[in-house]
């Protein structure tokens, strides 16, 4: 079974900081995706590194975390 990284509906929380403009005010942003395929959370890791993009709205991406959904599946947030 193929690896599979999908962006969720509900996705992209941001967070401003209410302040400037609105172009480079940017606090953070999380990206939420789903994993299917993989009970290795390494390959999952891997999997989104290469999905997510490296940046967002000049935001570069950071830390990834994975947390298991069920047999094979992992819910992983961007931030």
């Amino acid at each position: 079974m193929p690896i599979t990284v999908e962006e969720r509906y509900l996705s992209r929380p941001t967070k401003d900081s209410g302040q400037g403009d609105a172009d480079h005010e940017l606090l953070s942003v999380e990206r939420h995706f789903l994993v299917r395929g993989t009970d290795d959370e390494l390959l999952a890791a891997q999997a989104v590194r290469q999905q997510a993009p490296a940046t967002h709205n000049e935001l570069e991406r950071g830390e990834i975390t994975l947390e298991p959904a069920g047999p094979w599946h992992w819910e992983a947030t961007v931030q």
